[in-house]
C-alpha cells in the first residue's frame, strides 16, 4: 500500500487485507503467502504431526509413568501449539470466501463513512478514523514481520544442516532429511497461519471500533438534519451486521486458537518449574501478553465504542432542538447500542479487560501453587 503514514485510512488497510485474500494486485510472493495461510493438505499434515507427537507422549507415559509425562512436557506443549495452528489453517481453508466477503462489506462501510466525513467540520471524526487506521496498519505489518521471522527460524536450520530443530519435534531430533524438510514446511505454514489469524481478527476489530467511535462523534456534533441522521443510522446498522458476521466466523475457532497462549503457557510454566526446558517454552510463555491481551483490549474497545460510548455521544448532542423524525432516528441508534458488539469465544465468554484480568490472576495463582509444590522459594532456591 503506497499510502504515507499520515494518509492511512481504514478503507485502505481493509482493502489491503481483502486484496491479499482475493489475489488481486499481488505477485507470486503474495500468492505463495496466501497459500501458506492454510490449505486442506496443510491442515491434515499439521494434525497428523500432532497425533504423532501425542502418540509419543502416550508411549512415554506408559513406559515411565509420571516421570515420563514430566519429561514429555515439551512434546505436550508442542502438540497444543500444533492444534492452535491447525485451527488457524482450517479457518482460512474453509472460510476464505466468507472472510473476503466480510472484508468487502467492511471496506464499503469505511469508504462511505470516510466520504461522508469530508470537509473541515468533520476533522474530529476523521482523526478518530485515522488513529484506528494507524493502529490496524501496525498490527498488519507487525504480524507479517513476526510470521516471516518465525518462518525463517524454522526453515533456515533445515536447509543449512538438513537436520530438524526443536521447533519441528522437540524431544525427537533424529529424522531423515526429507521428512525433516516436510516438517519444516509444515512449521512454516503454521507460523504464517497463526499470525495471520490474529492479524485479521485485530485489524477487523480495531477498524470496526474506530468506525463506531467516528459515528459517535458524528452523532454528538449532528445538527438534526434528517439526511444526516439517516446516513448515520444506516451505516450503524450495516456496521452492526458486519460485526455479527465477524463474530460468527471467528467465535468457533477462537477456543482452539487460544490454547497455545493459555494452555500452552500453563504447560510451559510446569516445564520451567520442573526442569524441562525447551525453546518452545520461551516462545509460548510471552504469548499470553502478545496474543491474548491484545485480543482482550481490542474486544473491550469494541464493546465500549459500539455500546456505552455511542449512546452517550448521541445523548450528549443537541437533540432537544431536533425535529421528531431526527429524534426517532437517534433513539433507534441508541437502542442498538444497548447490545454492544463483542469478541465472543465459544465455551469461554467474551474477551474484554475483565476476562484478561481474570486469566492473569488465575495464571499467577497457578504459578504460585506450582512454585509451592516444587519447593522453590521466592528467592529462586
Amino acid at each position: 500500500m503506497g499510502d504515507k503514514k499520515e494518509d492511512l485510512t481504514v478503507s485502505a488497510v481493509l482493502r489491503r487485507w481483502e486484496a491479499s485474500l482475493s489475489g488481486e494486485g499481488v505477485g507470486l510472493r503474495g500468492r505463495l503467502w496466501d497459500t501458506m495461510r492454510g490449505t486442506t493438505p496443510a491442515v491434515c499434515l499439521t494434525l497428523g504431526l500432532m497425533c504423532m507427537v501425542l502418540t509419543g507422549v502416550g508411549v512415554m507415559g506408559r513406559t515411565l509413568g509420571s516421570q515420563g509425562l514430566v519429561s514429555s512436557l515439551v512434546d505436550m506443549v508442542y502438540a497444543v501449539s500444533l492444534l492452535g495452528c491447525a485451527m488457524s489453517q482450517l479457518f482460512f481453508a474453509q472460510n476464505r470466501k466468507d472472510v473476503q466477503a466480510m472484508l468487502v462489506r467492511l471496506h464499503e462501510v469505511a469508504t462511505e463513512l470516510e466520504h461522508d466525513l469530508e470537509g473541515p467540520e468533520h476533522r474530529q471524526e476523521r482523526a478518530e478514523l485515522s488513529l484506528s487506521a494507524r493502529s490496524a496498519h501496525k498490527w498488519f505489518v507487525g504480524m507479517r514481520v513476526y510470521a516471516t521471522l518465525a518462518a525463517v527460524s524454522v526453515m533456515l536450520p533445515h536447509f543449512t544442516t538438513l537436520k530438524p530443530v526443536p521447533a519441528v519435534w522437540p524431544s525427537h531430533p533424529a529424522l531423515d532429511p526429507p521428512l525433516a524438510i516436510i516438517f519444516a514446511l509444515s512449521g512454516n505454514s503454521c507460523c504464517i497461519a497463526y499470525s495471520e489469524f490474529l492479524s485479521l481478527q485485530l485489524v477487523a476489530t480495531i477498524s470496526s471500533a474506530g468506525m463506531y467511535r467516528a459515528l459517535g462523534a458524528r452523532l454528538q456534533r449532528a445538527v438534526g438534519k434528517d439526511e444526516e441522521l439517516e446516513s448515520v443510522a444506516r451505516l450503524h446498522g450495516e456496521l452492526n451486521s458486519v460485526a455479527t458476521v465477524q463474530d460468527a466466523l471467528f467465535s468457533s475457532y477462537l477456543p482452539f486458537y487460544l490454547l497455545p497462549p493459555l494452555g500452552g503457557t500453563a504447560l510451559a510454566t510446569c516445564g520451567f518449574l520442573y526442569g524441562a526446558f525447551s525453546s518452545n517454552f520461551m516462545s509460548l510463555v510471552p504469548q499470553i501478553f502478545i496474543i491474548f491481551m491484545p485480543l482482550c483490549l481490542c474486544g473491550d474497545d469494541l464493546q465500549q465504542t459500539s455500546g456505552e460510548t455511542l449512546s452517550l455521544c448521541g445523548y450528549s448532542g443537541n437533540w432537544l432542538d431536533w425535529p421528531p423524525r431526527a429524534r426517532r432516528l437517534l433513539h433507534c441508534v441508541m437502542a442498538r447500542g444497548t447490545r454492544p458488539q463483542l469478541v465472543y469465544v465459544k465455551a469461554f465468554g467474551h474477551l474484554d479487560r475483565k476476562a484478561c484480568l481474570s486469566v492473569l490472576k488465575t495464571w499467577f495463582s497457578f504459578l504460585q501453587t506450582l512454585t509451592n509444590l516444587s519447593g522453590i522459594s521466592p528467592d529462586g532456591h
